[in-house]
């Protein structure tokens, strides 16, 4: 409600044109941006945004489309968390990161409430690829024997709403075919996580992708060439900050929103705390060393 109050909302592409044409506008612009492609973002989010009038962006990986396969760091942190309800012992795993295999010690060792499966994740993301598959397939598979059967509550959406969602005047994006972090991979399995995220994208719902969002966050120079070379026209970070016709398209900035940062004394949403961040007066004058300082608002 408060968007669409304060800024005109457009998706990401079409915001970004606006932007760069340097046409007079009334208002600023604003693109609500959704990650993954989590079928809770038709469920949920879609109605809501179709209330509202608002045509969003969502950020697909386009490997995991309508299949019953989790991401990577959806099915650790899951498994990772039934074999401390069970009560099992950390599967014992040689990686080529000491620190890895201290958080998992540490992890284990700590009381239940102090249990995060974000900081494994975390973790494995510093991780080789090939030392996070394993990581990955040890805590599945040591899961699965204790009688895990999976995430149904982190399932992607299907082709098919992918396409309603297109038809509702979103926009779909490519966030990779598996979710790598691009900047630890070769140059060849960088082209294909791009270049085949893009086309398999674009065979589902018949028409051009353009934009794309960087997994985790993470891009270099090799990252953002190769995403030109792929065809995509832009590209977000996790960055914080606005964006102006001066910035890199492949580099774009945005906001992270997070329930437990813009909670109020009375737990309800603060619009005013949301209002400091989208303006980025919150990142300008006090977030910036708040989050340095404890990692989160509180």
């Amino acid at each position: 409600a408060y968007c669409k109050a304060q800024y005109d909302c457009l998706p990401l592409s079409e915001a970004w044109k606006l932007v760069q044409s340097e046409v007079g506008l009334e208002r600023p612009i604003i693109s609500i941006t959704f990650d993954d492609g989590y079928a809770d973002n038709f469920e949920y989010a879609r109605p809501i945004l179709k209330d509202f009038g608002i045509r969003a962006t969502f950020f697909v990986v386009s490997a995991l489309i309508g299949s019953a396969r989790l991401t990577w760091y959806d099915r650790l942190a899951r498994a990772a968390t039934h074999l401390r309800r069970q009560g099992a012992p950390a599967p014992m795993i040689s990686t080529d990161s000491e620190p890895f295999d201290r958080v998992v010690r540490g992890l284990w060792s700590a009381p239940e409430r102090a249990f995060s499966p974000k900081s494994l994740v975390h973790r494995a993301k510093s991780l080789s690829t090939a030392a996070r598959e394993l990581v990955d397939r040890e805590f599945t598979e040591a899961a699965r024997a204790r009688g895990w059967t999976g995430g149904e509550e982190d399932r992607l959406m299907t082709k098919e709403q992918l396409r309603r969602l297109l038809a509702d005047g979103h926009e779909i994006g490519s966030h990779s075919r598996h979710h790598p972090i691009l900047t630890s991979l070769d140059r060849e399995t960088l082209e294909d996580e791009l270049v085949r995220s893009r086309s398999e994208l674009e065979e589902i719902l018949s028409e051009e992708v353009t934009a794309f969002a960087y997994p985790n966050g993470d891009y270099d120079g090799t990252g953002s060439r190769a995403l030109q070379r792929a065809g995509y026209l832009a590209a977000v970070t996790m960055k914080p900050g606005l964006n102006d016709g001066t910035t890199n398209p492949h580099e774009l900035r945005r906001f992270e929103i997070l329930q437990e940062y813009w909670r109020s004394e009375r737990r309800a949403c603060s619009e005013s705390l949301f209002a400091l961040e989208t303006t980025g007066l919150a990142e300008a004058f006090f977030l910036r060393s708040l989050r340095r300082r404890h990692g989160r608002v509180r």
